[in-house]
């Protein structure tokens, strides 16, 4: 009986460690996403103004080629 009691006890103290690293996993999965999301919206305003810098450079590159046509 105590054999047993002692088996149940290590299961359970191996099933917490189990469960804590499970949760520590997830906490750096949830991170990773948080991370990846900011960088996706970072590269996303960074294409919009460079998409911005190209327009401009476009009617820069007008107005200089009318005022020496």
């Amino acid at each position: 009986a105590n054999s047993t009691k002692e088996t149940t006890t290590n299961i359970s103290g191996i099933l917490g460690e189990m469960n804590n690293s499970i949760k520590d996993v997830m906490q750096k999965i949830s991170q990773i996403n948080d991370s990846i999301s900011s960088q996706s919206a970072n590269m996303e305003e960074i294409n919009a103004t460079m998409e911005e810098l190209h327009t401009l450079a476009v009617a820069i590159g007008d107005m200089t080629s009318h005022l020496y046509s």
